[in-house]
């Protein structure tokens, strides 16, 4: 009997896949100019000290599962880049789900997930008692952003905001740029 069920279930589960609609992923990549604020904790506090923002760059790119609605859904892979003694790096892998209006041009979306933050002291933060020298830690990250569509192929990125944070440190960043979609939308 249970092999039966089976053999229902299986041809079931073609038929609705035959007769469904044809649903494609998408795959997309971008670039920002970004200003971010590296932090580190100070010796024996929890309190983050942040130095001063630090221009640089956000590249990434971002893949959407093959979902027939106006929610997506999918994974971003992001790298910020901020170079100087201010700067750092951050990377991140992000579980992202945003909304696609079919009249509105707006596109906001949310992120989160996991990755590393990299920074080094500046004569700045050793005087509020951080220790001098490089730290690279694993951080979560949130980030919240709005896209506004230009066309079916390209986005302006309006507003992307972000933080990370780990035990030791952490990095927030703002930036704005273009996103490119390949294949049909």
């Amino acid at each position: 009997m249970s092999r039966m069920r089976s053999i229902w279930l299986a041809l079931s589960l073609l038929l609705v896949l035959c007769c469904s609609r044809a649903v494609q992923a998408q795959t997309s990549v971008y670039g920002a100019i970004a200003l971010t604020a590296y932090g580190l904790k100070a010796n024996n506090s929890s309190t983050y000290y942040f130095k001063s923002g630090a221009p640089g760059f956000v590249v990434g790119g971002f893949y959407n599962f093959p979902i027939d609605s106006r929610l997506t859904a999918g994974l971003d892979l992001r790298l910020t880049n901020s170079p100087g003694i201010k700067g750092g790096t951050a990377g991140a892998l992000a579980f992202r789900i945003g909304f696609v209006p079919n009249v509105v041009r707006l596109r906001p979306y949310f992120e989160i997930g996991g990755g590393v933050v990299s920074t080094s002291t500046d004569p700045e933060l050793v005087n509020d008692g951080v220790r001098p020298g490089t730290y690279t830690n694993g951080a979560a990250i949130i980030v919240l952003g709005l896209d506004f569509r230009v066309s079916n192929s390209m986005d302006f990125r309006v507003l992307d905001i972000s933080s990370e944070a780990s035990s030791t440190g952490g990095a927030v960043y703002a930036d704005t740029g273009i996103v490119y979609h390949f294949g049909r939308r």
